[in-house]
């Protein structure tokens, strides 16, 4: 398939090995056009397809095999290495090896994971979904093909706030390294509220707060400061304070959980710095999301950088006093 045909609309899904070589083909009731880097296409309708193919760039993995080629290191624990299968670039479908080692959804399919779509779409108000249409099996062992539609709303960054309230109040969490933001629909609702899962623990809402204002600070900074206001009245560019911002929104969001915590956050020291990230890592991360057994060493590797985090703190700490960051 050339880039040219990338664009086109179609109605079948090939499915292919690492060679490129077609193994079977899934048709669609309609015909789609694929989303660039996601895994959904959307049809004339308005309805979207999740798990029906990507156009392929690249998949991220621990250990290089035989015909992948090394793109760059991630500095990521669980997925080190982003590479590629040249021969397979710009091709469109569902391909036989995981985008992913600590997911076994196929690149461009949904698997066993995005069992818990319909489910929390049956929870969870704030899904950006309006309804699932329908789910086709794709003839892929644990993998279907989700048909949705979207809620038709708009909103404001004050809708974000009521998101938060909303989920801390009612003990929904997602990964602490989740690009949370680019899930957000209209500011207010969750367009993969298959990454959700339901925890009263304090360690995973500091999670979810966390995860939005970190991911929103990396896009937009302007509105990053705007919801900082909102939330709690200040404003300070300073990234490596993300932690201690979501904290304080847990504290004002839910005070009487935080205060079993037993963590104050009047004084700013490297030492608080140390209790919150020992506590935040105690959530789930991406790699947990699916198999948190298998990659619960994940969590003891970044609590043993705890010493190095608050000697880097105690510099930044020191340079923020000698100066107004606010």
């Amino acid at each position: 398939m050339s880039h040219i045909e990338l664009v086109r609309k179609t109605d079948t899904v090939p499915f292919m090995d690492k060679n490129g070589k077609v193994l079977q083909e899934i048709k669609l009731p309609e015909r789609v056009l694929p989303i660039l880097s996601k895994r959904t296409a959307v049809s004339e309708s308005g309805t979207y397809y999740k798990g029906a193919g990507s156009i392929y760039t690249c998949h991220f993995t621990n250990e290089l095999k035989d015909g992948e080629t090394l793109l760059s290191k991630t500095g990521i624990l669980y997925e080190e290495n982003k590479v590629c299968y040249l021969k397979l670039c710009g091709k469109f479908g569902i391909f036989d090896f995981p985008h992913q080692p600590m997911f076994s959804d196929l690149e461009g399919g949904c698997g066993p994971k995005e069992k818990n779509l319909p489910i929390m779409q049956e929870k969870f108000e704030y899904s950006a979904i309006s309804e699932i249409t329908d789910i086709i099996p794709t003839g892929i062992e644990g993998h279907n093909i989700y048909a949705y539609r979207l809620k038709e709303t708009r909103g404001s960054l004050r809708d974000t706030c009521e998101l938060l309230q909303y989920a801390l109040a009612n003990n929904f969490c997602t990964a602490w390294d989740k690009n949370l933001w680019a899930d957000i629909y209209c500011y207010r609702f969750v367009r993969d509220v298959g990454d959700w899962y339901s925890s009263e623990s304090l360690p995973g809402k500091l999670a979810t707060v966390y995860a939005l204002l970190h991911s929103l600070y990396e896009v937009d900074i302007y509105q990053y400061l705007e919801l900082q206001s909102l939330l709690l009245g200040e404003m300070n560019t300073e990234k490596h304070l993300l932690i201690y911002y979501s904290a304080k929104v847990v504290e004002s969001l839910c005070p009487d959980e935080w205060k079993n915590a037993e963590i104050d956050l009047v004084a700013v020291t490297p030492e608080l710095f140390g209790k919150l990230l020992s506590l935040m890592i105690q959530a789930k991360a991406c790699c947990h999301l699916e198999n948190e057994e298998k990659w619960s060493w994940t969590r003891e590797k970044q609590l043993s950088k705890k010493a190095e985090y608050e000697t880097k703190m105690k510099g930044i700490i020191d340079r923020m006093k000698g100066g107004d960051n606010g």
